[in-house]
Order: structure tokens, then sequence, then C-alpha cells
């Protein structure tokens, strides 16, 4: 998280994220709305980064002059759902529950 402390948002996205209608959407949509908040995941120096992104445009005369970002790792939350969910579905299995219940 230090190495993106204070950096630019386009330094730290995948460079092809500028080129999705998606990105284009969101950022149309932030500076419509004034504030947004997505999960994103990101690669920084080949390992996997999920962040919880807080956004909020701040206006000058009524235009947008600068947009903070507030972005929260959640990377270690993510990875401990998914063994939880690993775990809950063998345990399912070895106990003979259906997955409804």
């Amino acid at each position: 998280i230090e190495s993106v402390t204070g950096k630019s948002y386009i330094a730290i996205v995948a460079q092809d994220d500028a080129a999705h209608d998606e990105f284009r959407q969101f950022w149309s949509g932030l500076l419509s709305s004034g504030s947004a908040q997505r999960m994103q995941k990101t690669f920084v120096r080949g390992t996997e980064l999920w962040t919880r992104e807080y956004y909020k445009v701040v206006r000058l005369n009524d235009t947008p002059h600068h947009v903070m970002v507030v972005a929260i790792n959640k990377t270690r939350e993510r990875e401990l759902n998914e063994r939880l969910m690993i775990e809950l579905q063998s345990y399912k299995q070895e106990h003979n529950i259906s997955s409804d219940k």
C-alpha cells in the first residue's frame, strides 16, 4: 500500500482500463453525481490488490476541480472470505448438508 499512497489514480490502474467503456462511464457518473464508490482489483508489482474506493469531486466555481480518493485495502478480507466459503462447502459435503441450508 505504501507504494501507491499519494500517487495519481491513473498511475496505479491497469494501462488498458482507460480504454474500457466501464472506466469512462464510471468517471462520467462520478463527475455528474459528485461522489461514488466501488470495489476494484488492480495489480501492484505483480500482486493482486483489492480495494474499496470512495470518490468525492471537489468543485471550484461549479466546475470539477479535483477528485479526492480514499482506497481501503480489502485484499485480506477477500482472501478470508474465500477461505471461509471453501471451508463451509467442505463441511457441508462432509456432513451431507445441502447447499441451500
